[in-house]
């Protein structure tokens, strides 16, 4: 229901979901868990179902071990916007009751007991670290029995009959479609109130309704997004920088004079100067041809020219 609805630029995580009940089951001489150990991978399942942008921080071993290869850079990982965490912190057996009723022998019997378990999720603004809205989700397990049991006597024989059944909810199941609940409450602070409102009418069929709603609000939500965006639009800004720390002394030194190349400015100057006192020394030499006696003069005129230039122009190379 929630699928295309949720912003496409936010990215999710999943944190610590851990079992904080402490109850543990002894049978054949081993002990286990009564609830599941696995439900931070089943709130990703979920955000993964709404059609959120998942990352995965569940288990960043082969990013880091390729890391260390040199075969992957770590700032390519796509940063977390929101991360969801929380823990399994009730796991109540309740005492039950039950009835039976038989009459020469033959009779039926019925018992019942009852399971509350209880987590509480919370949604986490990574860049900030406020918490930015947190449900508590609790949902008694019921368990039933109903039997018949008889006996009689045929001769000298006993002959008993004792039938039965029991009924009972999944405790790992159950876990599930609370953890389910849980985070589409927190995913419904990313989309409209009204389409929020059709996706829990939609989902309470199948997921069950909660009494109340997140504490948090969408205003907040908002707020944490532009920040959140504006702070991943700084940290790129920041790892570029990093990768060539060679631009902004470039631009700089750009920005600056430079003296050698004034230097080298000035002597092109100089040597074109040069060249034209050269130039002039030639056409007055060439107009001085026809006169045998200013020739000597001219000419010895226009070498003492083309030399004085020529020494100006190497001067400042030396």
């Amino acid at each position: 229901c929630l699928r295309g609805k949720i912003p496409a630029t936010v990215s999710f995580g999943v944190g610590d979901v851990t079992d904080a009940t402490g109850k543990e089951s002894y049978a054949d001489g081993a002990t286990g868990k009564f609830v599941s150990q696995g439900a931070g991978e089943m709130v990703q399942s979920a955000l993964f179902q709404a059609g959120a942008k998942v990352v995965n921080r569940r288990d960043a071993k082969i990013s880091i071990m390729e890391t260390q290869w040199g075969i992957r850079n770590l700032r390519d990982q796509t940063p977390v916007n929101f991360f969801i965490s929380g823990t399994i912190n009730s796991l109540d057996f309740i005492p039950g009751g039950g009835a039976s009723l038989e009459v020469g022998g033959v009779g039926p019997r019925y018992r019942q007991n009852r399971i509350l378990i209880g987590l509480d999720l919370a949604l986490t603004d990574s860049f900030t670290g406020q918490v930015l809205a947190s449900i508590p989700l609790q949902k008694q397990i019921f368990s039933r029995e109903i039997g018949l049991s008889a006996g009689r006597f045929f001769a000298d024989t006993l002959v008993s009959l004792d039938v039965g059944g029991q009924q009972r909810e999944a405790v790992h199941f159950v876990l599930r479609q609370m953890l389910n609940l849980g985070t589409f409450e927190l995913l419904g602070l990313f989309v409209s109130e009204k389409t929020f409102a059709q996706c829990r009418a939609d989902v309470a069929e199948f997921l069950g309704k909660d009494d109340g709603v997140p504490n948090g609000s969408r205003k907040e939500i908002r707020a944490a997004m532009a920040n959140s965006a504006r702070l991943v639009a700084e940290t790129k800004a920041a790892m570029a920088a990093a990768a060539n720390p060679q631009q902004p002394q470039q631009k700089q030194a750009a920005a600056r004079p430079n003296p050698a190349q004034a230097e080298l400015a000035r002597i092109d100057k100089m040597a074109e100067t040069a060249s034209l006192l050269a130039a002039k020394s030639i056409a007055l030499s060439e107009e001085a041809k026809g006169e045998k006696d200013e020739k000597a003069r001219t000419k010895k005129a226009a070498d003492s020219a083309t030399r004085s230039a020529i020494n100006r122009a190497r001067r400042p190379e030396k």
